[in-house]
């Protein structure tokens, strides 16, 4: 039993000191009204499904689940209003994630020459957006377009079918 007590002790002394993890789940109704009113003007018509709140290098922000024109999303706003991140990756039948496949790439290709579809998509979705740069992919005999998308003060890389379906969003880095 002697044996056992230091180590006891050593573990409930870890747990006590160990950093617990600061993200806790926010009622949508408790979201401060500026993070409410930034995702509303990024994506009009938008619901805010949940919300988490977590802190990063000592900056609180909201991790939110946000559908917009039946897509899940998933948005980081810090807590003045600013959006941090937006994600999404929808999937595609028979297609490998694209974002991590830059071998899939052909030549860039002038903005002008997309599809009229491939805007007309990006436009839908982001309403106040502009598309800065494209290149053309295939994946597993699938074509799509990977863009470079300004939306305000954010710039997006964007996994766009020929047909103008969304299948990834991630925030540039």
């Amino acid at each position: 039993m002697k044996k056992f007590l230091p180590i006891l002790a050593a573990l409930i002394s870890t747990a006590i000191t160990s950093p617990a993890d600061d993200d806790y789940p926010v009622s949508v109704d408790e979201l401060p009204q500026k993070v409410t009113a930034a995702v509303a003007d990024y994506l009009p018509g938008s619901t805010i499904e949940s919300a988490r709140a977590d802190e990063d290098d000592g900056r609180l922000y909201y991790d939110l689940k946000v559908l917009h024109q039946d897509e899940l999303l998933h948005i980081e706003v810090l807590r003045g209003g600013r959006i941090r991140e937006i994600d999404m990756n929808r999937g595609y039948p028979g297609l490998v994630r694209l974002i991590d496949r830059e071998t899939s790439l052909s030549d860039d290709i002038a903005v002008d020459e997309l599809p009229a579809n491939v805007s007309a998509g990006v436009a839908d979705f982001f309403p106040d957006s502009k598309i800065i740069s494209a290149a053309r992919g295939e994946n597993d005999g699938k074509r799509f377009y990977r863009l470079r998308v300004r939306h305000r003060d954010l710039v997006l890389n964007m996994d766009v079918t020929t047909k103008g379906q969304i299948l990834d969003i991630d925030t540039a880095k």
